[in-house]
Parts: C-alpha cells; sequence; structure tokens
C-alpha cells in the first residue's frame, strides 16, 4: 500500500563529484531510499494513481506538500524531474540542469528488455540497439550483463567504459562497418573473431581489442540494427531474432493484464520447457533489492520441463484451452510442481493460454479475481508487428467498426519510429498515436 524505491542509479561522474564534496557517499537517490510515500501521495504518488507521467522543470519551486522530499532536492541541487509509470511500477530519472520538456524514456526501456533477452539467449556479455537518423546510424540503447560489469570493474577498477559504452559515441553511415552494411541489406552477419578484420571493415576494432570482444553477431530488427557479442569466440552466430521476438510478446502480455512475469513454453519430445521469459523491470529490481541476486520466479522456472497434459501448463497445451488459478499458494505440489518456487517468490494468480503453438504463461503476486483476457489482444499485435517486419512499414494500425463507426483498437510502432520521432518532435506522439483519437463512418476516407 505504500511506495518505496527498489533499485536505483547515479551516473559515475555524479558520485565522483559528491564523494569530493561530502566525503559521505550520500546521493539524491541513496537519501531518498529511506523515504515511502502513499499511491497519490507526491509526483511519485500521483504518477502511480493515475499510470501517467508527470514532470517538474524546476522541483525547487515546489513546496513541501506537492513533493515531501523537497528538502533533499535543495540539498542536492535537483532541479528537473520526470515519472513515468511502467511495469507496476514508477520509473524517476532527474538533472541538477533544467529540461524545457520530459525526455522520453519508455523505448529505451522496452528495448533493453529485448536485449537482455539476446544476451540470455546467446550467453553474450553486451548488446546494443543502433537506429538510423538522417543517414547516420548511432546506438540509442546498450545492455551490459552484471557478470561482464563486475569483471570488467574487478580487472580496470571501474565499469563507467565499457564496448558498449564506448560504441556510443560512434556514428556510422547506412553501409558502412558491420551495423552500416546489416541496416543496407536488412540481413545478418556474424564475425568469428573481430581481430581478423580491418579497422576499414569495423571501425570499433580497438575498442573490441581493448576489452576483448571476440565474436558479434547482428541483425536488423525493428526498423534498426540489433548487434550482441561475447568475449568467448562463436563458431556461428546465435539465434536469438525468435527469442526476442517472443519477448515483445510476453512484455505485452504484461502490459495488457498488469502480470509481473510472463514465459513461453515450447514442447519438444513430449516434454514443456521455457524458451523465453520476461520480468517487468520493476519486478526486477524489487527480486534484487530482496535477495541480492538476479533470480526470479521466471529464472528459476527455466530449469523445469514438464510433461504434456500434466499441471497447469501441460494440460493447456494438451487441451488447447486456458487455465487460470487465483490462488497458486493454495495447489498441492502434485498440481503445481513449481508451488515451492511460487512461494519462494510470492507468486499468487497464474494464466496459461495456448499460443503461436506453445504456451504463454503469465503471473502476479497479486490475487486476481479472474483471469485478464489476453488471446485476441496478442494475436493482434503480433500480426501488426509482422506487417511491419514483411513489409519494412514504420507503423501498421488495426481499425474495427462499432455501431457504424471504425475506430483503432490496435496499434504498433516500431521502436526506431517511436525514437525518431520523440528526437524530432519532441513529445510521444507518433502518426499511430494520434490516428487513435480519430474514428471514421463506414464509406469515409480510405479506411471507410
Amino acid at each position: 500500500d505504500r511506495l518505496s524505491i527498489a533499485s536505483h542509479f547515479v551516473a559515475p561522474a555524479r558520485v565522483a563529484a559528491f564523494e569530493d564534496e561530502r566525503q559521505d557517499g550520500e546521493t539524491f537517490a541513496s537519501k531518498s531510499c529511506s523515504i515511502s510515500l502513499q499511491p497519490g501521495q507526491g509526483l511519485a504518488g500521483r504518477a502511480f494513481a493515475s499510470k501517467g507521467a508527470e514532470f517538474v522543470p524546476d522541483a525547487c519551486a515546489l513546496s513541501t506538500a506537492s513533493f515531501p522530499r523537497l528538502p533533499l532536492a535543495k540539498e542536492f541541487g535537483i532541479r528537473s524531474m520526470g515519472f513515468i509509470f511502467r511495469d507496476g511500477g514508477v520509473y524517476e530519472y532527474g538533472t541538477d540542469q533544467t529540461w524545457k520538456a520530459l525526455p522520453e524514456v519508455g523505448t529505451s526501456l522496452d528495448l533493453t528488455a529485448v536485449l537482455r533477452t539476446a544476451c540470455e539467449a546467446s550467453d553474450a556479455c553486451y548488446a546494443m540497439f543502433w537506429a538510423e537518423s538522417a543517414g547516420k546510424l548511432s546506438v540509442i540503447t546498450h545492455y551490459n550483463t552484471p557478470e561482464r560489469l563486475a569483471a570488467i570493474k574487478a580487472e580496470r577498477g571501474s565499469a563507467e567504459k565499457t564496448f558498449a559504452t564506448l560504441s556510443r559515441a560512434t556514428s556510422l553511415s547506412v553501409g558502412q562497418g558491420l551495423i552500416g552494411r546489416v541496416f543496407a541489406s536488412k540481413g545478418e552477419e556474424f564475425v568469428p573473431d573481430t581481430s581478423a578484420l580491418s579497422a576499414d571493415r569495423f571501425p570499433r576494432l580497438q575498442h573490441a581489442k581493448e576489452f576483448g570482444i571476440k565474436s558479434i553477431g547482428a541483425f536488423f530488427c525493428d526498423g534498426g540494427v540489433l548487434e550482441f557479442g561475447s568475449t568467448k569466440k562463436w563458431d556461428s552466430i546465435p539465434k536469438v531474432k525468435i527469442a526476442t521476438d517472443l519477448t515483445l510478446q510476453l512484455k505485452a502480455a504484461c502490459d495488457k493484464s498488469g502480470a509481473c512475469y510472463a514465459m513461453f513454453w515450447a514442447e519438444r519430445e513430449g516434454r514443456l520447457s521455457p524458451v523465453a521469459h520476461y520480468n517487468t523491470t520493476a519486478r526486477y529490481a524489487l527480486c534484487k533489492a530482496k535477495r541480492g541476486d538476479e533470480e526470479t520466479f521466471a529464472t528459476k522456472s527455466k530449469s523445469i520441463a514438464i510433461l504434456v497434459g500434466e499441471a497447469l501448463v501441460g494440460r493447456a497445451y494438451a487441451h488447447k484451452d486456458e487455465q487460470f488459478v487465483p490462488d497458486a499458494c493454495a495447489l498441492t505440489s502434485d498440481q503445481f510442481p513449481r508451488l515451492h518456487i511460487a512461494r519462494e517468490f510470492g507468486i499468487r494468480s497464474i494464466g496459461v493460454v495456448p499460443h503461436e503453438g506453445g504456451v504463454l504463461e503469465f503471473g502476479t503476486d497479486e490475487q486476481w479475481l479472474s483471469m485478464p483476457r489476453l488471446k485476441g489482444v496478442l494475436d493482434r499485435e503480433a500480426k501488426l508487428k509482422a506487417a511491419c517486419d514483411a513489409s519494412g512499414a514504420v507503423y501498421a494500425l488495426f481499425w474495427k467498426e462499432d455501431g457504424g463507426r471504425l475506430s483503432v483498437v490496435a496499434r504498433y510502432n516500431t521502436p526506431v519510429r517511436v525514437w525518431t520521432c520523440k528526437a524530432t518532435r519532441g513529445d510521444g506522439e507518433t502518426f499511430a498515436t494520434k490516428s487513435q483519437t480519430m474514428s471514421m463512418l463506414v464509406g469515409q476516407g480510405l479506411i471507410g
């Protein structure tokens, strides 16, 4: 019933500046960790209650009634702040500078989940997403595995610089280098050994040598290029595209249902096992804060195999029907072999639906009275994404008739399109989002 901080991050340069100035290791973020708010209270509470966003150009101009942490903001010189409801919680981010408008971060949050999946599916140590603007490709989001960051910090004393962070300073022309070629061909490329390349073919060769990056894979994805790599030498490019596509669907399942996790189970030789999973970022941060490790209900379920016809997932697959459990902890271990894992992570309600030849499972640590409806929504969004993938389109819409009028009931924008519109307009609007506010008479306009 109260909001508290599950995880926080402060830029290393900001931490270093306060270490010299204060010598106590405290920051605005670390001091905020002792605060809890009721839904509706303060900026974070209002964003949570409305499931929307809040923007403050100058926090120091607020009152303590509207912003209980005002004394902390003044102490640490925080000016502009943004709050966005996402993944069942609230993301807060801020600066000691003054922003004129709220920076858009949603696309980066969505892509980070995809990059994490790419690393898990391939055993890569990093992943990046490149987007094109005015003929140039640059990194808009990157991810390093926790193990990779720990190794770099142990070796260099700091993990502030990595191959991925240095790559963010690189800009490539379409057709230039590994990434430019993949973008131009809309295909994929594999580099088994970066040291065998020349700087002409791989402009980041020196960075790769510095950080020991051996093998790299890259493929065209959602209007941009997804790159992933390892300090180990791969014989062939790991197949991660299916896993990343599934992750987007699992994220959509969580977004639509309010679930904190989702998994996709596939059958092989009479047994079902998870081939992709997704945890909301808020759930991931909460589990890490409580446990101190990277485990969640979804990750621990990855080691489980279920016979077709057995338990929730097996029955859903065998009978091609939905299964719903309002309280998993009320079941027996015979009915639910993962009961001990559910209890360990506090999972209560679980829904299971047949989907794309396998089974999609989603659940929450809250108790649902009925199962959220997902099947039609997921099928529709998957088809819109497939339409963009097949055609190279940047958006797709599905219009439905009701009472003689047509309106948009589902939409899809490629992540690059969202990012480009935000960069050029300064808001979160696209052609697709604006179209969602319109309705057409049957027979009116192109759609009618």
